[in-house]
């Protein structure tokens, strides 16, 4: 069975911003040209993932940014 996850650009992206210490400003226009990326995130409070269906990447909300985030845009 083939690795989907090769065929991820989140995973691509998410694995260049780490190369470069975060710094998004540094990965090159052409290299990663502004296409939409779809992702998700599947909420298992407190724990997070953001998914694009094939590579999850686990994040860490505080619960102020979470209760700001449903009181803009109410509980999904």
């Amino acid at each position: 069975m083939p690795d989907l996850t090769q065929h991820s650009a989140f995973k691509q992206l998410f694995s260049e911003v780490i190369k470069n210490g975060g710094e998004v400003s540094k990965l090159f226009a052409e290299t990663y040209p502004k296409k939409q990326i779809k992702c998700y995130v599947k909420e298992s409070f407190p724990h997070f993932l953001v998914t694009d269906g094939f590579f999850y990447v686990p994040c860490y909300f505080t619960k102020k940014a979470v209760d700001d985030f449903k009181a803009k845009f109410g509980n999904f």
